[in-house]
Formats: C-alpha cells, sequence, structure tokens
C-alpha cells in the first residue's frame, strides 16, 4: 500500500502511514505483552493491529479528500465483474506466497528435526543472512525495472545494454561482497544476530557458508527473472519461483535431514539454487538463437 501511494506521488502520505503503522505495533506491544502478558500471541497480535490501524486515516483522508495525487475513481459492480479474467493472475501470485510460507514453515520443521532448537536457531540465523541478501537485490532490481522498461520502449539497443551491464555487475558484486565476507567469517554473522555460543558457531559455519551461497546464486536468478519477464516469458519465471522455493527445497530437504542432520538443509537449499540458475543458463541458450540475433550471451544482453 505504501508503495502504491508513494509511485502515485504522495510519498509524504506513505511515510507517514509507516511512521503510524510502526509507532501503533510498538504501543500494541507493549501492552499486549508488558502489561496483559500474551506473550507470543501478543506480538503477532500487535504487528496484525498495527498495520491495519493505518486503513483508518488512509480512508479518512480520502473521504475528505486531504490525498488528491492518487487519482482513485468510483468502482462500479460492472468493474468488479470484469475482474473475472484477472483470477487465474491473482491465484499464481497468491500460491507463491504460500511456497514462501510453507519454504520458511518447512526449513524451520526441518531444523528443528535434524538438530532440536540449536537448528532451529541456526535456521534463523539464515533466515536473517537472507533477508539482508534479499533486501540488497531487490533494491538493485527495483532501480533495474523502470530504467530498462523505458529504454525497451524507446528501443535503444546501446541504452538497454548500459542497463543490463549496470544491473548485472551491481548484482554479482554487491551481493557477491556480502557473500565473501560470509564466507570468510561466519562468526561475524553470528554476531550480528547475536548468537554467542561457540558450540552453535562450530557446529554452525558450515551451514552460513553453504547457505550464503545458495543466497548468492538467487540473488543472480532473480536479475535473471525480471529481464526474462521483461522479454515476455513470465511463465517461466513462475516456474522458476515454484522450483527455488518449494520444489527442490522441501522435498530434499525431507530426504536430506534423515542422511547428514540438520546441513541436509542447506545442501538441499544450495542444490536448489544450483538446479533453479542451470534451468535458467539453459532457457537463456535457447532464447538466443530463437530471438533471431536480437539477443546474445548467457546475460541476454542486446546485439
Amino acid at each position: 500500500l505504501s508503495k502504491f501511494i508513494t509511485q502515485n506521488g504522495e510519498p509524504k502520505t506513505a511515510s507517514l502511514l509507516l511512521l503510524l503503522a510502526n509507532v501503533a505495533t510498538i504501543v500494541a506491544a507493549y501492552l499486549l505483552i508488558a502489561v496483559w502478558g500474551w506473550g507470543i500471541e501478543g506480538a503477532a497480535l500487535a504487528i496484525g493491529a498495527g498495520y491495519a490501524s493505518t486503513l483508518v486515516p488512509l480512508a479518512w483522508g480520502l473521504k475528505k479528500r486531504a490525498i488528491q495525487g492518487l487519482g482513485l475513481v468510483r468502482v462500479s459492480w460492472r468493474d468488479i465483474w470484469a475482474l473475472r479474467h484477472s483470477v487465474f493472475v491473482g491465484c499464481s501470485g497468491g500460491l507463491q506466497f504460500v511456497w514462501v510460507l510453507l519454504q520458511i514453515y518447512g526449513m524451520n520443521a526441518l531444523a528443528w528435526r535434524g538438530a532440536d532448537i540449536d537448528g532451529v536457531i541456526l535456521n534463523a540465523v539464515c533466515l536473517g543472512l537472507n533477508s539482508l541478501m534479499s533486501v540488497v537485490g531487490g533494491g538493485i532490481a527495483e532501480t533495474m525495472v523502470p530504467m530498462f522498461s523505458v529504454m525497451q520502449g524507446a528501443r535503444d539497443v546501446r541504452a538497454q545494454r548500459f542497463i543490463l551491464w549496470r544491473s548485472y555487475l551491481l548484482m554479482l558484486i554487491f551481493p557477491g561482497a556480502i557473500t565473501l565476507l560470509a564466507f570468510l567469517f561466519p562468526q561475524g554473522v553470528f554476531w550480528l544476530y547475536g548468537v554467542q555460543s561457540d558450540e552453535l558457531f562450530t557446529q554452525g559455519a558450515e551451514v552460513v557458508r553453504i547457505n550464503v551461497l545458495g543466497m548468492y546464486l538467487l540473488c543472480v536468478i532473480l536479475c535473471f527473472q525480471l529481464h526474462q519477464v521483461l522479454l515476455k516469458h513470465p511463465v517461466f519465471t513462475n516456474v522458476v519461483s515454484f522450483m527455488k522455493s518449494f520444489g527442490i527445497v522441501i522435498p530434499l530437504g525431507w530426504l536430506f535431514v534423515r542422511w547428514y542432520g540438520y546441513i541436509g538443509l542447506w545442501y538441499a537449499y544450495l542444490a536448489g539454487s544450483v538446479v533453479s540458475l542451470t534451468a535458467v543458463l539453459l532457457f537463456n541458450a535457447y532464447l538466443v538463437p530463437a530471438s533471431k540475433g536480437a539477443l546474445q550471451g548467457p546475460f541476454l544482453l542486446p546485439r
């Protein structure tokens, strides 16, 4: 919602709504946890209530026409009925969201099965590192899409090549630097997330290294996927999303945890990334001759 408001010319409104959501969450969390003792359930309810509370001032602002830049119009039942054609697209997006939740749940469940609470702690450390990589990769992707979309419409091949090279290099360098640091100094990752157990570090250094390599490959895949969507191949990108989120990690993890313990979970994670990247590169190799000279190389650069 905040992103939609920002893109429609009201960044100040979006910032105020986010600020309100965070303040409401903090206040609700204090009341529900510290005052009423609701524990974990109170924390979850506080987050939901805090962010839902922003809908009240948003609705009031729209009613009072205080938010003018959104360009919203009244919607009739005929307009709503016309949305039936988008049901399958919406289901596809919803399923991807379910796959992400299933992956997080499955990874925690497998970690618990493999190493009790130690496995869950290590999984949380790796998910935190993944979030950091996701923010960096997502930021690069956010800058890539609008620029390339404009240049694609302008048919400026040199500009497209420049933008793609810059995007790919940024995606390779910045997540690559994080990967290298985490691979060389895994103890720094544990320190960053407040885990100071020597026993956990001894067991978990290999886990962090395997995880960060897998996440680095996913950052590269993200860049490829965005490019392929712009080349009008969304079906293939959805297939890759399914593979990396659910189709490989959960079933392979279920097997590997039985054989290798909690480290098997991260072997499965790395395997999912390798298989997904291989599929993308093979698809790119197919697209190059299919483009009849318009694209070249594994990065699908315009010729």
